[in-house]
């Protein structure tokens, strides 16, 4: 009997025992995860580098589209847009900068316009520490001179400011870069014994005048008088005259 039971229970576990191996390896073996298909973001495409801006042909563009008729050259053989400009760049600061930013820059673009017997005219363009391309106008007094007899040829007994003017051309034009100033020299005959000479100083991106002299006697030598000057005012508050 004993012998029986032992016989039944060994075919028994014979029977169940892959079954419950199989079960517990179902059990014990975690079931795989199905892979991701997550698509990553794709990268923002670089910036397209801005263009670069040929300053001097768009100066050069402006110059003759403003000023084809007023610099005609006086040889119908020469051609305005053969002459480049001469280009002058120049650092400033304004006012309400502070010690922290860096020094605006402008560029200057000097056009000759057209020459007499003894003097040479210019026209001017400048591009702004902001990026804008715009021409040059220059101020200078407007004077009356008193000769005596009212002869321009004889002595001078006064001369005064009656007003001021602006001016696209110079005469004889001078720009020192290093002090930011634009000067003229205007011979009123060729020997240069009369003349007027300004000078203009770049002040928060703009040029102004500090000073004005006028030699308005034909007396053969050179001696200007100063009728106009700011430096005085411009030391006072501290700035670069």
């Amino acid at each position: 009997m004993v012998r029986r039971l032992r016989l039944g229970l060994f075919i028994s576990l014979l029977l169940t025992g892959p079954a419950l191996a199989q079960t517990a390896t179902t059990e014990e073996t975690p079931k795989a995860e199905a892979p991701t298909t997550e698509t990553a973001a794709p990268e923002p495409a670089p910036d397209e580098s801005a263009p670069v801006i040929d300053w001097t042909a768009r100066a050069t563009e402006a110059f003759a589209a403003n000023y084809k008729e007023a610099c005609a050259p006086q040889e119908p053989a020469e051609r305005l847009e053969i002459r480049k400009p001469d280009i002058y760049e120049m650092k400033y600061r304004e006012n309400s900068d502070t010690a922290d930013q860096p020094d605006r820059m402008v560029t200057l673009y000097r056009f000759f316009c057209n020459s007499g017997a003894y003097n040479e005219l210019h026209v001017f363009f400048m591009k702004d520490s902001y990026g804008e391309l715009q021409p040059l106008t220059f101020a200078e007094p407007t004077i009356h001179v008193n000769y005596e007899n009212e002869d321009s040829e004889g002595k001078v007994l006064g001369m005064k400011i009656i007003g001021m003017e602006s001016h696209t051309r110079l005469v004889n034009s001078e720009v020192d870069a290093a002090k930011n100033t634009v000067a003229s020299f205007s011979k009123w005959r060729g020997v240069g014994d009369a003349s007027s000479t300004g000078l203009w100083v770049l002040k928060d991106g703009k040029f102004v005048l500090s000073t004005y002299d006028v030699d308005a006697s034909y007396d053969g030598e050179i001696n200007p008088i100063n009728i106009l000057d700011y430096r005085a005012e411009n030391e006072i508050l501290n700035e670069t005259p």
